[in-house]
């Protein structure tokens, strides 16, 4: 569907993520209504990474790939760190899950239109990191529960934060990147023991 406006409000986007972006890459979680920094803190700040790349895609414009790659750099150092990210749900501040999505994505998306290894690594990198946060088991509910009437299998489910200790099948949101991933870095195997 044609809607100019679209992607003149995601240019108006990648423009504002660009103009508050820090030199050394930092994008920041919230901003007042006159662009001025009301939180600069939280690994949240790299879910604008992976709109850079794709404005960087469709324009070819080179500060939408350069603000990525700098941001990008930024938040991972931040994971390698720190070794948590935080601040992905808005109404708490707190070592989390969601926040470290973006660091997958953003690391296939810059790996896609740079082919620099380092992006690959990366990548691996945060979806290890996510695996940490995944239920890799079934927990078996009580008979006449409402969980166990409706067979919900906790296997492959995600713990959401620190602060919020429940359930959720966010993975959702990254298994595709996870298999992904996973083709990318088996080609990359084969290619090595090929050459060696």
């Amino acid at each position: 569907m044609e809607r100019p406006i679209y992607r003149e409000t995601a240019h108006g986007i990648c423009g504002f993520t660009l103009s508050v972006q820090s030199p050394e890459g930092r994008i920041g979680k919230s901003w007042k209504n006159d662009g001025t920094p009301h939180d600069p803190e939280g690994t949240v700040g790299c879910f604008l990474v992976p709109p850079l790349v794709k404005a960087y895609e469709l324009t070819g414009n080179e500060a939408y790939l350069h603000g990525a790659e700098l941001g990008y750099r930024y938040y991972m150092r931040e994971l390698q760190g720190n070794g948590f990210t935080t601040a992905g749900a808005l109404d708490t501040y707190c070592v989390d899950k969601e926040s470290s999505i973006p660091l997958l994505k953003a690391g296939l998306a810059l790996f896609r239109v740079t082919g620099k290894k380092s992006y690959l690594e990366w990548a691996e990198h945060a979806a290890w990191y996510l695996a940490t946060w995944q239920w890799h088991h079934t927990v078996a509910y009580d008979t006449g529960t409402g969980l166990e009437a409706i067979g919900y299998d906790t296997f492959g489910g995600t713990a959401v934060s620190t602060q919020h200790h429940h359930l959720d099948p966010f993975a959702l949101s990254f298994i595709e990147d996870w298999i992904e991933l996973a083709s990318l870095r088996r080609m990359r195997r084969s290619a090595s023991r090929t050459a060696a």
